[in-house]
Formats: structure tokens, C-alpha cells, sequence
């Protein structure tokens, strides 16, 4: 980055320039005699023609003076310190620059007509800014001074939705009630759970497949008593379907070079896989996941990564990894957290793909042959058990073994949430 600076300096030089005083001489004096009477003659007459300018600076000074001020004060003074009672405008414009006085409005009162005090601000009746109807919005609420029924509240207004029961007419209405029926189910808004729904008041029937809450009582279809004969709950229960993205997560190749290959992005990078995520199911514990039976419905896992000796082997990975079912691929139970699975196994798991070895030692060392190898395993692959957040949000596995040499650790993040109230049967207990 360059900067660039500038800096200007001006320098003011005044030369005062001043008059030279000049100072009289004085003659030295004659002896006494006819030269002196002279001299006396002539200084008389000159200093008594001197004393005439005296008079007429005198005369002059006195009649200008006189007659300037007395004019002007007279006048200036009397147009301009008389406004002690306007009562015709709010507005007082006078001023003289000739007056030394301000001029001060001592009893203001506004024309009928004016909404406010828009005397000048050097006025002591001076109460603030005007209203200009059409133009002035003192509260910022869209609706200009003339038409506000207070416009020094950004909240109430003229179309501004009522509130329930605050004691504030909002919408600047006073035939709106403070307690209304928003939603027109008969139930007033200070007691209907939400009286933007008319299918939700106290007293109205459970539905007990619909995934509200209608009759307010804070019970949802089959966790309501009044749903325990409904065929809708007579098989079935409520769960909580909850997907895990699986970044975090680390495979560990322990061979003769030791690999970790990380799901992370990029994905395709020498030392990463992914894209992978799971879906677990939980119990429904009065509206909220909790300890009870645990199934995975659905994994997979993107591989897609190098691994190998320089000059001996390099291995491509490329597979696709998938388990699904509803009624769980891996099953246990969650208790204070900690998730067992019971086997320990993701089943049926399937493996689809393809492994490339290049070099000499392919085939050996555990290596795969060289050239491609398509892959399309199905069988089991085993998983360790999981940690839970308090919230349910993230957890962690332990590691575990699931090829030779080739160890897992899953570890996954909440991506999304969602009450499933069609949970199959095999889920739920008997």
C-alpha cells in the first residue's frame, strides 16, 4: 500500500507602516527692543486666527452628533423592542442588526391552526420543532405528524396490528378492543395458545394424527390421553429422526506407513474422504428426544483418496459406502447419553467401487493386485459406540476395526431435527 502525503504551509508577513512624528523647532531669543514688539504683533495675530478652526470643530461635532443620534436611536429602538405580545403567528422574524438587544417573545400563542410553537429559537415560548402535515414523521413510524395519534411513539399508528392485552391502542383505533378474537375460534386472544390458528383452542378435540396440539393442552396427538383409543396410536408411537453429517470423522490405515485420512474438504484431497452422514432414530420423551431403544436408519460414507509408498505402491481409493432400512441397520439403546449398539455392526453394509494399485510391490504387503479392482462387497461392517452432546446435537464413536489394519472413528454434527409420528412398529415397545 502506498501512501501519499501532502503538506502546505503558508506564511502571512503584515508591515505596519507609521508616520514620522515631526517635532517643532524653537528659535533662541534677540536682544530686547524694536524686533521684539514686532515679533509679539505678529504671534497674537496668528494664534487668533488659529482659535477661529477651534470653533468651527466645535460647531461641527456638536450638530452631527446630535442630530445622528437622536434620529436613529429613536427609530431602530422603537420598531424593534415593542413585539412583547405576538398573537397573530407563531413565527417572530424580527431582528435588527442596529438593536443590541435580542428580541424576546414573552407571550406566544400559536394561531389556532398550528400544531406547534414555530417561533425562532431565541424565543422563551419556543416548545420545539413543527409539524408540516404531509412531511413531518417525528417517530419514524411512517405516518406523518397530521395524521398520528402520537407521534412521538413509533408503535402506535394508524394499521399497526393490535396487541393482545398490553393496555396500548396500537393500531390508533379506540373501537379496538385490548382482548380480541384474532382467529374467530370464540376464544379471546389473552387465553387461546394461538389465536392465529382457529384450529387450536382449549376445549377443541385432539386429532391424533395431525402433529398439533389442538385442544392446547400442550399433549400432541398420541402422547394425549384423549388419543389412547384411536386407531392412529393403537400400533404406534412417536420418534425423533435425527441426521449427523459426519465431517470429524477419521480412518486409520496402519500398515507398513501409517495413514489418517480425514473426512474433511476438499474431499478428493490425497489425505481426505467424504462427503458421509447418518440418521439416527430416538425415542419421543414428552416431545424430546431421549433414552430408550436407538436404531441407525440410513449411512453413508464417500471415499475417495491416495494412499501408498513412493516407488513401491500408491493406492486409489474410490468407493461408495451405503446401509439403510427403517427399521434400523444397527440397533441398541441410548442411556444418560451413551449410545450401545448390541450387535456392534452396520448390516447390511455395502461397498461399491473401485481400488487402482500402480507399482511394483502391488500385491504385496497387503496392497491390493495391480491395475483395478471393482469392489461390490455387501456384508457387515462393525461401528463403536457413541457419546452424546446434552442436547443430542453432536457425538463422538470410539474407534473400531473394520478391515485389517484399517480402523474408524466416527464423529458427527446435527444437520437436522423432526418428530416422526409414523414411527414403524418395530421401532416402538410392544
Amino acid at each position: 500500500m502506498v501512501r501519499w502525503m501532502s503538506v502546505a504551509l503558508l506564511w502571512v508577513a503584515v508591515v505596519a507602516c507609521l508616520p514620522e512624528e515631526k517635532t517643532g523647532e524653537t528659535g533662541m531669543g534677540s536682544v530686547p527692543g524694536t524686533e521684539t514688539d514686532t515679533d509679539t504683533d505678529t504671534d497674537a495675530d496668528t494664534d487668533t486666527d488659529t482659535d477661529t478652526d477651534a470653533d468651527t470643530d466645535a460647531d461641527t461635532d456638536t450638530d452631527t452628533d446630535a442630530d445622528t443620534d437622536a434620529d436613529t436611536d429613536a427609530d431602530t429602538d422603537a420598531d424593534t423592542d415593542t413585539d412583547t405580545a405576538d398573537t397573530a403567528s407563531g413565527v417572530d422574524t424580527a431582528f435588527n442588526p442596529g438593536d443590541t438587544a435580542t428580541p424576546v417573545d414573552t407571550s406566544d400563542t400559536a394561531a389556532s391552526s398550528e400544531t406547534g410553537d414555530t417561533a425562532a429559537p431565541g424565543e422563551t415560548g419556543d416548545t420545539g420543532a413543527a409539524c408540516v402535515a404531509g412531511v413531518t414523521d417525528f417517530d419514524m413510524d411512517g405516518i406523518t405528524c397530521d395524521l398520528d395519534c402520537d407521534d412521538a411513539d413509533g408503535a402506535r399508528f394508524a394499521g399497526n396490528p393490535e396487541v393482545c392485552d398490553d393496555a396500548i391502542d396500537n393500531d390508533c383505533d379506540p373501537l379496538t378492543p385490548d382482548r380480541f378474537d384474532g382467529d374467530g375460534d370464540g376464544d379471546l386472544c389473552h387465553t387461546d395458545c394461538d389465536d392465529a390458528d382457529g384450529a387450536r383452542f382449549a376445549g377443541n378435540p385432539e386429532v391424533c394424527d395431525d402433529t398439533i396440539d389442538n385442544d392446547c393442552n400442550l399433549l400432541v396427538d398420541c402422547d394425549d390421553g384423549s388419543c389412547g383409543a384411536d386407531p392412529a396410536c393403537a400400533n404406534g408411537c412417536d420418534s425423533w429422526l435425527i441426521t449427523y453429517d459426519l465431517t470429524g470423522s477419521e480412518m486409520f490405515i496402519d500398515n507398513i506407513v501409517a495413514f489418517y485420512i480425514d473426512l474433511e474438504t476438499p474431499y478428493d484431497a490425497v489425505d481426505t474422504m467424504g462427503p458421509g452422514h447418518l440418521v439416527l432414530r430416538f425415542s419421543d420423551i414428552v416431545g424430546a428426544p431421549g433414552d430408550g431403544p436407538l436404531t441407525m436408519t440410513e449411512y453413508h460414507l464417500s471415499q475417495d483418496f491416495v494412499t501408498g509408498a513412493a516407488g513401491l505402491a500408491d493406492v486409489h481409493t474410490l468407493l461408495e459406502n451405503d446401509a439403510s432400512d427403517t427399521c434400523g441397520v444397527a440397533t441398541g439403546a441410548l442411556t444418560n447419553l451413551d449410545g450401545a449398539w448390541n450387535p456392534a455392526e452396520i448390516s447390511p453394509h455395502t461397498s461399491v467401487g473401485t481400488l487402482e494399485c500402480t507399482g511394483w510391490a502391488c500385491g504385496a504387503f497387503g496392497a491390493p493386485p495391480a491395475g483395478i479392482t471393482v469392489v461390490n462387497d455387501i456384508g457387515a461392517q462393525p461401528v463403536g459406540n457413541f457419546t452424546f452432546a446434552a442436547d443430542l446435537s453432536t457425538f463422538t464413536g470410539t474407534q473400531v476395526e473394520i478391515d485389517t489394519d484399517v480402523y474408524m472413528t466416527l464423529s458427527g454434527t446435527e444437520t437436522a431435527r423432526v418428530l416422526d409420528t409414523n414411527t414403524p412398529p418395530c421401532f416402538c415397545s410392544p
